[in-house]
């Protein structure tokens, strides 16, 4: 098991969200400590922002360092938008 760095596609939106769940839920169980790369996210709907806070909240409970890595304006106008803030950039 080691550290691992997850590059969110460009966009994350319904259309996507399903494929990249299932990514990400696999990156999760194969790796100690999964970052999540934020900085090519250019489009980002509510589908996929649900994405972003359900990682959060797993790292979260599994008693990991959450880290959302270069988030791109988009994921920081919708963080800021919802009154959070970004753990790490």
């Amino acid at each position: 098991m080691s550290d691992f760095t997850y590059v969110m596609p460009a966009e994350l939106t319904i259309y996507e969200v399903g494929e990249t769940f299932q990514e990400l839920k696999l990156s999760l169980l194969e790796h100690d400590c999964v970052n999540m790369d934020c900085g090519a996210i250019e489009e980002l709907d509510t589908a996929g922002f649900q994405l972003l806070i359900w990682f959060l909240r797993y790292q979260e409970s599994a008693g990991r360092a959450a880290e959302l890595l270069h988030p791109s304006k988009v994921v920081s106008e919708q963080l800021a938008l919802f009154g959070l803030t970004e753990p790490s950039r």
